[in-house]
């Protein structure tokens, strides 16, 4: 007898370590991300992790918008993460459950 299963994987967003604490205790509630097909959908739960291994919570995809104004200091890290402010999204997400 032959034995097959599907194993469906959670979508995640990967994080830098710096951010786990400001993300887990509330005061950083979204994120900035180039726009594709690959982003979750509004009301699609998530893993929120460090790289692909160390997920650290779980979060449920409350909006996404084009970016507004930023404040000079999170424009400046997200220029230098990209490269320029086109085709860019802010991905809100509340958590659901810490890991």
């Amino acid at each position: 007898m032959e034995l097959s299963f599907i194993v469906s994987r959670m979508k995640s967003l990967w994080f830098k370590n710096e951010y786990v604490q400001p993300i887990l205790s509330g005061d950083k509630k979204d994120t900035i991300r180039k726009s594709s097909n690959h982003l979750p959908k509004i009301g699609e739960e998530v893993e929120l992790s460090v790289g692909p291994a160390r997920v650290f919570a779980k979060a449920l995809i409350l909006s996404i918008a084009p970016i507004g104004a930023l404040s000079k200091e999170r424009e400046q890290e997200v220029v230098k993460i990209y490269g320029s402010l086109e085709n860019l999204v802010c991905v809100a997400f509340n958590i659901t459950q810490r890991i």
